[in-house]
């Protein structure tokens, strides 16, 4: 029998790890369904490279630690090459000064963790 562990411990690891694709993959196919006219995450200056935090907690650089942020709004500052982590600097806008101590606070989000911005994507389709 212990020399199945090693034989069931991988397929374990490979049932995560294909379980973990698959949530990603719905949630990019919600993002995409949701917001079709979203064509991010991207590193530019339109509303393709902005993004809210999709999580409560979101890892914060400036900090070191996970920080309250949910539906933050942030602009995309980098993207791993893999795709699958993105770099985002929260800016809240000028109306929301409740939020303003929030802004500069660069956040390290996984893929999962981004959801397009709807703050802005809601006033492009007004």
């Amino acid at each position: 029998m212990t020399d199945l562990l090693p034989f069931i411990k991988q397929m374990d690891t490979e049932a995560a790890q294909q379980r973990q694709a698959d949530q990603l993959q719905a949630h990019v196919e919600s993002m995409r369904c949701c917001w079709p006219e979203w064509e991010g995450p991207r590193v530019e200056d339109s509303v393709h490279g902005h993004c809210q935090v999709h999580s409560l907690t979101a890892h914060s650089l400036k900090y070191g630690d996970r920080r309250y942020h949910y539906m933050a709004h942030c602009r995309i500052e980098s993207i791993s090459k893999d795709g699958q982590t993105i770099i985002a600097i929260v800016g809240y806008p000028e109306d929301r000064p409740d939020l303003a101590h929030l802004n500069g606070d660069r956040l390290q989000l996984d893929l999962s963790e981004v959801w397009p911005p709807v703050h802005l994507l809601r006033a492009l389709r007004a």
